[in-house]
């Protein structure tokens, strides 16, 4: 399925493990979006291949405007209130504040992520962090240490189907949420963004009556 990138940026978080508290992350914002270009249709196409592989939980965004930051910011750019970039800002912040409590959790990049897909519309988050390897010189063919990112590890991620969101049909948010011991060091990432599994008994009872009617 093709991927219609719309727009994108990075920001980068550091922090080692093992540390806490105040001035334990240091956020280095993209003053700009990224260029549309070759090199991040590939990242994405791979991106959102792996992301579908790999994400394991459904539900809603947190509803209490004090308490989940995030779907306020959302909110504000989807309906043109803000623009990408102040949004994607608010929301390292927010990604930021959260990892400094977070005694297990390392830095890495925040890609920020607006595609669509045939008829929906989705932002993607997703935490990356590089690998060393090794590359080639095409001038002098000697190899030279590289640093690539690693999709083969995507801990962190969510995506909200926008489309479904504005509609209000649940779920519309997905998000990866690993083995205990990993769930535990990116549950920061999670309650940044305020993913939650929480879908209304509305919506479970009209999922059961259309199994029961696809059924019959």
């Amino acid at each position: 399925m093709p991927v219609q990138i719309r727009e994108a940026t990075i920001h980068h978080l550091e922090k080692s493990a093992q540390t806490r508290g105040a001035g334990s992350v240091t956020v280095q914002p993209r003053a700009a979006e990224l260029p549309l270009d070759n090199v991040l249709q590939r990242l994405c196409e791979s991106l959102v291949h792996m992301y579908s592989r790999t994400a394991n939980c459904n539900g809603t965004l947190g509803i209490d405007p004090r308490a989940h930051r995030f779907p306020v910011h959302l909110r504000e750019y989807v309906e043109g209130r803000s623009t990408f970039m102040p949004y994607t800002r608010e929301a390292v912040g927010l990604i930021a504040q959260q990892m400094q409590d977070s005694f297990l959790a390392s830095g890495g990049y925040a890609l920020f992520l607006r595609y669509q897909t045939e008829s929906n519309d989705f932002i993607l988050v997703a935490m990356l962090k590089l690998k060393p390897g090794a590359g080639i010189d095409v001038g002098t063919l000697t190899l030279t240490e590289t640093l690539n990112i690693d999709l083969a590890h995507l801990n962190e991620a969510a995506r909200i189907n926008i489309t479904r969101w504005q509609e209000d049909q649940q779920p519309y948010l997905t998000f990866i949420k690993g083995a205990t011991r990993q769930a535990e060091i990116s549950e920061y990432f999670r309650q940044a963004l305020a993913c939650t599994s929480f879908t209304d008994s509305r919506h479970h009872t009209e999922a059961v009556l259309r199994a029961a009617h696809d059924f019959v």
